[in-house]
C-alpha cells in the first residue's frame, strides 16, 4: 500500500522512533552520491522492481521510496 508522507512524518520515523525501515532513493546514482537521506540505499526508479526484492531482505520492514518530483 503506497502513502504519502511529511516532512515532518518522514523526520520522525527516521530520527524518533526507533522503528525498523527501508529508505530508498529512488533518483539516479548520481544524485544519490551528491545527497541523500543518511542511511538511504540508492535504487534508481527504473532498477526497483528489479532489485528491491534482493535488497530487502525482510519483508517484514516498512520501505520509504522518495525523488524529488513527484512521479
Amino acid at each position: 500500500m503506497a502513502r504519502e508522507y511529511s516532512t515532518e512524518d518522514l523526520h520522525h520515523k527516521l530520527f524518533e522512533s526507533g522503528e525498523r525501515l527501508y529508505l530508498i532513493d529512488t533518483l539516479p546514482h548520481a544524485s544519490y552520491v551528491n545527497r541523500h537521506l543518511p542511511g538511504a540505499l540508492s535504487v534508481p526508479l527504473e532498477d526497483v522492481a528489479a532489485h528491491a526484492a534482493a535488497l530487502i531482505p525482510d519483508k517484514g520492514v516498512e520501505v520509504i521510496a522518495y525523488c524529488s518530483s513527484p512521479h
